[in-house]
């Protein structure tokens, strides 16, 4: 009996819903960027591009430095290139989103202001 609920109650913290802060991005940019040590937002226009030509969205975790593959991309879709806040639920690399909510608008980071 204390075996089974101490399980129940491991399953239940890890698939508890979780906050996740990251760039909506296509999954060849983002993975080759990520390759490279870079988890950062990428040109949104590439990004729509390489979406409207059948690649995955993804989202890009700073710092976790993971590139998440998303269960529910369709939710993401309006989001393309943008940073996000989501809710939901983190297995792996994989997370299925319950909510986003909007923090910054996209561009290409070499248009991106240097910070002084």
């Amino acid at each position: 009996m204390k075996l089974s609920t101490l399980t129940l109650l491991l399953v239940a913290t890890c698939c508890a819903a979780q906050t996740l802060t990251g760039w909506v991005s296509d999954e060849q940019c983002a993975t080759s960027r990520a390759k490279k040590g870079i988890f950062t937002g990428t040109n949104p226009d590439c990004a729509k591009r390489c979406i409207s030509e059948g690649k995955k969205n993804v989202l890009v975790s700073e710092s976790k430095k993971t590139v998440f593959h998303v269960d529910n991309p369709e939710l993401l879709k309006p989001e393309l290139g943008n940073l996000i806040e989501i809710t939901g639920t983190i297995s792996g690399e994989t997370v299925h989103v319950d909510s986003v909510k909007q923090l910054e608008v996209g561009y290409a980071f070499c248009a991106r202001p240097k910070k002084k």
